[in-house]
Order: structure tokens, then sequence, then C-alpha cells
């Protein structure tokens, strides 16, 4: 006789993967449709006005310019199928996607449990490039919701709905948002105290889908900075990560008056290049030049031709340990990135140089060393 009782378990199912953010339903009180009207109509309108008037400033540009701006939505929780929902509305292209926490519970937006209604909520960002056509149907569904909050949208379009009913504030992707927290400001600030004869730093462009459009936004920011006596030094756009930077030199006398006016940033003409549409965040240069792994092969790395053997099927190596550029030409075709929670989206290229430099040591040793010993031919596994 045994000496426990036999357990008897239930047939297991699968489980949905925890996103680590609350779940949007009965834990969550919204407004209703008439009170989101009364809260989100007015910004609504707010962003029609300065598109407009924008359109207004660039009647005398080049036949064919697009007047776009950067539009922010934020939603309490996440709304699921946003991407392919704004994909089907023409003249909003969708850019990026930041999370939010400790957002503060109002009467509008709260948990719906007594002893939980002053807790913090978690949202997110959803940043998305519009033009007059897209905000036109954006404004179209938005009348259709206030009619009648109960009907169904076109398929396809029911984020667009939960949007309406989730969503927090819509504004403009000002030139706040652009330097905030980046450390661009102490750093122009030492540039300046240090007597620099120019001052560098790195502008952030959205990645734009088509190579045209990428060339038009850099063209509008280089005249920007161009209008002040400032160069674009270098440009780069890596479409496999969705990057697209600028290495920016200014004089120091129009730093100095920019300066002087940080605290201000809104009223700064709309000409001004910190208020450039194109920008998503300004940001510190390096101060210090480093050899990347990729550089020219030397006399002590005879092992750069190390990609060229037959990998295995399966990764024998996890590397816990920063992102690296997937496709790096010592390290394509020799990574798997194991990323469920879709982080590499917002992983920045210049934050990926330690994740890189320790996949290529994993490959190929250390390059400057010949005597190192290494692991012949691996792939490897990137767990995010």
């Amino acid at each position: 006789m045994p000496q426990r009782p036999l357990l008897i378990l239930a047939r297991p199912t699968p489980a949905d993967r925890d996103a680590g953010r609350p779940a949007i339903g009965k834990r969550i009180s919204f407004p209703s449709a008439s009170r989101q009207g009364g809260r989100i109509a007015p910004k609504l309108q707010a962003l029609q006005a300065s598109l407009e008037a924008r359109g207004l400033r660039l009647q005398s540009a080049a036949e064919g310019t697009a007047v776009e701006e950067v539009i922010v939505f934020e939603t309490i929780g996440t709304v699921e199928r946003f991407l392919k929902a704004i994909a089907k509305i023409p003249g909003l292209e969708w850019l990026a996607e930041f999370p939010e926490t400790e957002i503060p519970a109002d009467d509008d937006f709260r948990f719906v449990a007594a002893n939980d209604a002053a807790k913090p909520l978690e949202g997110t960002l959803y940043l998305v490039m519009e033009n007059a056509q897209g905000l036109q149907q954006l404004l179209t569904l938005w009348r259709r919701y206030q009619q009648a909050p109960e009907a169904d949208f076109a398929r396809g379009l029911a984020p667009i709905k939960h949007l309406f009913k989730q969503l927090r504030d819509v504004r403009r992707w000002d030139a706040v948002d652009r330097v905030r927290e980046t450390g661009i400001e102490a750093n122009w600030r030492t540039q300046i105290e240090f007597g620099r004869d120019v001052v560098r730093f790195e502008a952030d462009l959205w990645f734009r889908d088509g190579g045209e459009n990428r060339a038009r936004s850099f063209g509008s920011f280089r005249d920007a900075v161009t209008a002040i006596g400032g160069q674009c030094l270098v440009e780069s756009a890596i479409p496999e990560i969705r990057y697209h930077g600028v290495l920016v030199q200014l004089p120091p006398a129009p730093v100095r008056d920019l300066l002087t006016q940080f605290g201000n940033l809104l009223e700064l003409p709309e000409t001004h290049f910190i208020r450039a549409q194109e920008v998503m965040f300004f940001r510190p240069s390096p101060q210090c030049s480093v050899p990347m792994v990729g550089d020219a092969p030397t006399e002590q790395s005879p092992r750069a031709d190390a990609t060229a053997r037959i990998l295995p099927q399966q990764p024998i190596v996890a590397l816990l340990d920063g992102l690296p550029l997937a496709n790096h030409q010592r390290l394509a075709g020799r990574l798997i990135i194991d990323d469920p929670d879709n982080w590499e989206q917002n992983y920045l290229a210049q934050h990926r140089c330690h994740g890189t430099a320790m996949a290529s040591l994993i490959l190929h040793g250390d390059l400057t060393n010949p005597a190192t010993i290494y692991l012949t031919s691996p792939s490897v596994a990137c767990l995010m």
C-alpha cells in the first residue's frame, strides 16, 4: 500500500504569456464615450489646427512637400493589434511604442477594486506620423465612435475603437520629449564651458519606411541645421533595426542662445532645429573613439573568415548580456534572437555595442590576440 495518496491532476492546457502589463477589462474603470468626447475632442481639434497652421507656413516650400507631424497617443494598458490597424489607414504611419509606468490614477482611469483605486496604472505611448489625410480619417472614426460607441468598426479597425476607449491623452511629440532624460542639455553646457570651437551631438531621426521618405526627413532636418550655421556631418540609416541617425555639428553661439531658453523650448519658432518633426531624440555623441568589431581585419586577427564555416543546426551557446547587431558582417547568420516581448524594436543601435562585442568574442575569440582559445564555428542564441 503506498505511503502517500495518488494526486489526480487536471489536463494541462496552454497558458498565455504574461506580458507584465495590467489586463484591460473589468479590473480597470474607463470613462464613458461622452466623457471621452469632452476630454479628447478639444485635443484632436488642436492637433488639426496645428497641422493646418504648419501647412500654411510651408506653402512657399517646394511643391510636393508633405506636411506631417508626430502624434503621441497615450493609453492606459495596451491596444492589441494597433500596428495592423494603423497600417489600414492612409496617411498614418506607425513609428514607435514606449511602455509607460507609474501613471497616477484619477477619476477617469483607476482600478475598480476600492482598495486598489489609488494605485498607479501602466500604459503605452504609441507614436504615429500623420498628415492631413490621416488625421481626417482618424477624426471620421472618432466621430463614429462618439455617435455609436457600441457599433462595430470595419474589419481590421477594431483596435482604433479600443484606442479611443483607453485614450488618456493625445498630443504632438514636441521639443521637450526630444531632450527629456537624454543628457543633451548637460552635454551642451559642458562643451560650451570647455570652450569647444564646435559643439557636436547626435540626432536620432524617426525611421521612415521607404528611402524617399527617409531622404525627405533628412533633407528637412539638414535645412534647419544649416540655417543656423551648422552641418550634418554623417547620416546613417540601418533598415534592419529601423535606425536613422545624424551626427550634427553647430557653432557655439546658437547653442548658447538655446541653453538660455532651455526652459521654454515650446516658445521657440517652429523652424528651429530643436522643434524639427523629423527628430525623435537628441543625444550626446560618444566622447571617445573605439574600434568596433567589424573593422577591417588586421594581421593579428586571422579568424575573420570564420563565418564561412558550416554552422550547426541548433545553437550551442546562449548569451544573456545585451542585444547584438544581428546583421553585423561577422555575426550575420550566426545568431538567433529570442525576444518574445519585442524589446528589439526600441533597442537603439548605439546601445548594442556591448552585446555585439560579446557575441563576437564567443564566435571568434579575441580578434586582437591570436593566442586566445575560442569555440569553433558555434552559433549563438541571444536571450532577451
